[in-house]
């Protein structure tokens, strides 16, 4: 899936739009900020993440990103299950 912002998607009778671009960035800059990473080891760490890289095109897969913070996502890809 491309790193772009609008991406829309449908569950029955309601629909929710991703802008994924922006989560990204947002995640990237929590990790250069919080666990003192540079923009590059942000950057690649990021989108490495399993978690960053959607497998799944569906509602329910934005709908579970959607559900924690952007901070707690940020810091379980710097640091893992046990941060």
């Amino acid at each position: 899936m491309k790193v772009i912002d609008g991406i829309r998607f449908n569950d029955s009778n309601e629909s929710v739009v991703f802008n994924y671009y922006s989560w990204v960035e947002l995640i990237k800059a929590i990790i250069v900020k919080y666990a003192n990473k540079t923009e590059g080891e942000a950057e690649r760490i990021v989108l490495a993440s399993p978690l960053v890289r959607i497998t799944e095109n569906d509602y329910m897969s934005v709908a579970l990103r959607s559900h924690e913070s952007e901070y707690h996502w940020a810091m379980l890809i710097a640091y893992g299950d046990q941060f």
